[in-house]
């Protein structure tokens, strides 16, 4: 079994709004949903992936450890995040395009491909 990503590593904090509909975010709470411990990297190129019958191009990856990281409601990560939700971080509001969990590190960490 893979070990959690270090706490140390995990250096960010975002908030999490869950899409209710095209146009709205549904607010669990007045602020959101907390999320901490969590780690966003920008890569130098492009991710691009088909969805649907258009290609969207990502540049963003945000890290979400099934151990370290946490969220304010407690919920289990495989039920938090859905595509389309948006998450607030460092000013700046990020959709989620797609949502990755490897396979072979079977709930070890979700890797959150964001738009930026």
């Amino acid at each position: 079994m893979a070990k959690p990503i270090k706490k140390k590593v995990l250096i960010h904090n975002a908030t999490l709004f869950n899409r209710q509909n095209d146009t709205t975010w549904k607010k669990e709470n007045s602020a959101g949903i907390t999320l901490s411990n969590v780690l966003f990297q920008t890569i130098n190129t492009n991710i691009e992936f088909a969805k649907g019958n258009e290609v969207v191009k990502a540049n963003t990856i945000m890290f979400y450890d099934f151990v370290n990281s946490s969220n304010s409601l407690n919920k289990d990560p495989l039920d938090l995040f859905v595509e389309g939700d948006i998450i607030e971080f460092d000013g700046g509001i990020h959709h989620i395009l797609k949502i990755e969990n490897t396979p072979e590190l079977k709930n070890h960490h979700l890797e959150l491909i964001l738009e930026w």
